[in-house]
């Protein structure tokens, strides 16, 4: 009978997660993800980090897809809703990205990113400014 065993997260993986190369982010938060070893809050994060690098690189629907994961394991990270908003607000989806900023606002009030970009919303179109990757 053969052993399965989860691999285990890295601090190197932790460290390239959070690097500001996308592509060395997306591969190290990939692994950390992959290994699922980690706290949901921290694979959410993980999935939220990796989205942002998917975001930098122009895939959008990818990172909208990884936001939808890390909310989904963490939904009162108001960075993730955020970044999401962001996404959508590049593609175009105005609706969209002003529903995630209000949740974003609600789970913290009076942030300066957050109220931009509703503001940004309700101005010309212009570039979006991202959150920065985090650690666990």
């Amino acid at each position: 009978m053969a052993a399965s065993f989860a691999p285990a997260v890295r601090a190197d993986d932790w460290e390239a997660c959070q690097n500001a190369n996308p592509d060395v982010r997306i591969f190290g938060c990939s692994a950390v993800i992959d290994a699922g070893t980690d706290t949901k809050k921290n694979i959410a994060l993980a999935y939220s980090n990796r989205g942002l690098a998917y975001g930098d690189k122009g895939e959008y629907d990818r990172a909208i897809t990884d936001y939808d994961k890390a909310i989904a394991l963490n939904p009162e990270d108001a960075v993730a809703y955020y970044n999401r908003g962001v996404a959508y607000e590049e593609l175009g989806n105005k609706q969209q990205a002003a529903t995630d900023y209000q949740k974003a606002l609600s789970l913290r009030p009076g942030d300066k990113y957050v109220t931009v970009g509703l503001q940004r919303l309700k101005a010309a179109p212009r570039k979006s400014q991202s959150c920065q990757p985090k650690g666990p």
